[in-house]
């Protein structure tokens, strides 16, 4: 027994000193969410964009990013990675690609959109490359990310404009 609880304490100190070392603050509990929103407000749009453009960041990080229950509640699907939803209750120090990239497949299981999806990465591209440029992140964890079905859902799409204007004419 105190064997076991030596090498979680070991593993423990090995973590923290780990993030000391580069740079990052392990006792950091500021969620993604909390500080998505900081940078919103602070960073991005002091930016000089459009309001169209400020309204639409705005909607996607309260809807899909903050308050995923509000699009969840209009859809009566059986959601089996629902926790990966709410991804803004996720420390900031514990954000990496594969929490975003289960957040983008289960945004897709609950029939979001691969354009919402598209919109909603161009957001958390330039949000995670700011946390690691300020040392928030170990590293740019939205490279590598991949949007699930997009071609797909192009594809089809595609085809069913294709099918409709043959039975148009």
């Amino acid at each position: 027994m105190q064997q076991h609880l030596a090498r979680e304490l070991t593993k423990k100190v090995t973590e923290y000193l780990a993030l000391k070392n580069q740079h990052l603050d392990p006792d950091n509990k500021e969620t993604l969410g909390e500080f998505m929103g900081f940078w919103l407000k602070e960073v991005r749009f002091t930016k000089g964009l459009k309001n169209s453009t400020k309204e639409r960041y705005l909607g996607l990080y309260e809807n899909y990013i903050l308050n995923p229950d509000k699009f969840l509640i209009s859809r009566n699907k059986n959601i089996t990675n629902i926790d990966k939803l709410f991804i803004s209750n996720i420390p900031m120090i514990k954000i990496n690609t594969r929490c975003i990239q289960e957040y983008y497949n289960a945004l897709h299981e609950s029939d979001i959109s691969s354009s919402t999806i598209i919109s909603i990465n161009k957001l958390l591209k330039p949000f995670v490359k700011y946390a690691y440029i300020n040392n928030t992140l170990i590293r740019d964890y939205s490279i590598g990310l991949i949007i699930p079905n997009a071609k797909e859902e192009k594809n089809v799409k595609r085809i069913l404009g294709m099918t409709l204007k043959m039975y148009l004419q």
